[in-house]
């Protein structure tokens, strides 16, 4: 992973390198920063995530890639809505590690009707957990007339797990739009 100090200079390059290798790879926050602080003490992860969130995505458009980046996903306005409004309930009530949409919509590739893939990846889950959140997007579902599609994991399953390999969750972590 590229040294999270260097996106204190806020240039593109420097947050693409970060943004991509996240994208792209498993790996924990805790552990970076630790690392960051090995080498520079004055590491702080609060003011670090709040350059990440606050980095104007279209500077990333000024970079010259190989490939064209598209840093939009094909989605309808009720369905932004509706995204959010998911992560916004579901923030308030669990611990979620990673909330990212994959499949057509994050490729671009969708068709009239395509639904909105959804990984979340929480603290744990259970039959219960699931079933609340299940109910909870039927509602989103319903009142914004949309289809959201969920996959969920939990940290656990996925540290001392199997479901670190599953081809969805590996699939989920190549291609998805972390929100």
């Amino acid at each position: 992973m590229p040294s999270v100090v260097w996106i204190t200079l806020r240039k593109s390059k420097d947050m693409a390198d970060i943004l991509f290798t996240a994208k792209r790879f498993p790996f924990s926050w805790p552990e970076i920063f630790d690392e960051a602080r090995q080498k520079d003490l004055w590491v702080e992860p609060l003011e670090l995530s709040k350059i990440m969130h606050k980095f104007p995505v279209d500077l990333l458009e000024a970079i010259r890639w190989v490939k064209p980046m598209n840093t939009q996903m094909a989605l309808s306005d009720n369905e932004k809505t509706a995204i959010k409004e998911l992560h916004s309930k579901l923030s308030k009530s669990y611990e979620i590690f990673d909330f990212r949409v994959f499949g057509s919509k994050a490729r671009g590739t969708d068709v009239a009707g395509s639904d909105i893939d959804i990984m979340i990846l929480l603290e744990k889950t259970d039959p219960e957990i699931e079933s609340e959140i299940d109910d909870l997007i039927f509602e989103i579902n319903l009142k914004y007339d949309c289809l959201i599609s969920t996959v969920f994991f939990s940290r656990v399953e996925l540290e001392d797990g199997p479901y670190g390999e599953s081809p969805i969750y590996k699939k989920a972590m190549a291609e998805g739009i972390r929100l």
